[in-house]
């Protein structure tokens, strides 16, 4: 070989190096794909898209059968309220819908709901919309943006549907949740101060539950979005810690050390979604039943690991998640879910990281 040929070669090493290395070292501001455990590395597409489809189906409705729900009477009727937002909101009520939806000063849980839209559609899918365009960039997807936007919509409308179910008339809840709060926490979180203040000082992290199937009953469970957050206090191993989704926890945070954190938070978690018509039959409103409710959480590296719940919901008075990493045999580590509720009794249940979905199967 010649001198030229080897300078070539060499040159070419050195480029392919330095390109390799700026790939590995690229970081994002959510998405950490080093981090090989827990929820980081059960983040991806297809978890979001189960557990984000079927979030509705934790609170408490009739059925939890994924084949048993209206999804025909569900989608044409959020096609029409989406595509006819005025005359709904009409329907409804203009300032009720600005009340319930938007904004109020009442001091009255019943007409709190609204807040959700700014904890979830505004704070947790404006997040998850950036960790995901992060996950697709890093796969190497071309327009992860994009790519991101149509798996964070398809989630959010299949979510709808069923939060809709068998239901026809004025629903105004998709119109609040995708014409207004979404494309604000889309355009938030798309700004640099956005996801600099939510990232460093205020973090926000995707500590949703991995969703679980049960061949036996055809249902579905353990899904949901869940976001959390552990602003520090001071120089001190504390932090003020903060948890919402289905279930909204307020505590503490102790850091063990420079990587490993317990959690303990105490509030309360929405067990049923309640219907109210409204208008002569001509709307409807929904307002969620709460019940007390604590969790325990133990994280490493903002990663969860493992999370313990006790409340007083009939379906898991006792939930345990316990996230792929915290337990090794080899090259094996399994999720496990462990549930126990006065209408289903011992659940156990087993998933992977490369799964989407777990397996769950009834030991009465």
């Amino acid at each position: 070989m010649s001198i030229k040929q080897q300078t070539q070669r060499t040159i070419l090493c050195l480029l392919l190096f330095t390109c390799l290395t700026a790939a590995q070292e690229k970081s994002y501001y959510f998405y950490h794909p080093e981090i090989q455990s827990g929820t980081e590395l059960a983040f991806n597409p297809l978890s979001v898209l189960v557990s984000g489809s079927f979030d509705i189906l934790r609170n408490g409705t009739d059925s939890r059968d994924v084949f048993d729900q209206p999804y025909r009477t569900g989608m044409s009727n959020l096609w029409e309220n989406l595509t006819h937002p005025v005359s709904s909101v009409k329907a409804y009520g203009s300032k009720d819908f600005f009340a319930n939806e938007v904004l109020n000063l009442k001091l009255d849980p019943n007409s709190s709901q609204f807040l959700a839209n700014y904890t979830l559609h505004v704070l947790g899918n404006g997040m998850q919309y950036v960790k995901m365009a992060e996950w697709y960039d890093h796969h190497r997807y071309p327009y992860p943006k994009l790519w991101s936007l149509a798996t964070t919509l398809s989630y959010q409308y299949m979510n709808e549907v069923l939060e809709n179910g068998a239901y026809t008339g004025a629903n105004v809840d998709p119109i609040a949740d995708m014409w207004i709060f979404n494309p604000i926490g889309f355009t938030l979180f798309s700004t640099a101060w956005g996801k600099h203040f939510f990232s460093q000082t205020v973090p926000l992290y995707d500590w949703s539950p991995p969703a679980y199937y049960n061949p036996a009953n055809r249902e579905i469970l353990n899904t949901g979005q869940q976001y959390a957050t552990k602003v520090k206090l001071g120089s001190s191993r504390y932090a003020f810690f903060a948890y919402w989704g289905v279930q909204t926890l307020f505590g503490g945070c102790y850091r063990l050390d420079d990587e490993r954190s317990l959690s303990l938070g105490v509030g309360s978690m929405v067990y049923h979604v309640e219907e109210h018509i409204m208008g002569n039959g001509r709307a409807r409103k929904m307002t969620p039943d709460t019940i007390q409710a604590i969790g325990l959480f133990y994280d490493v590296n903002n990663s969860l690991l493992a999370s313990l719940y006790l409340s007083g919901k009939r379906y898991e008075h006792i939930r345990l998640d316990v996230y792929t990493g915290m337990f090794k045999s080899g090259r094996f580590s399994p999720g496990i879910f462990a549930g126990y509720g006065e209408w289903d009794k011992l659940q156990l249940g087993i998933t992977a990281s490369w799964s989407p979905i777990g397996v769950v199967g009834n030991l009465k």
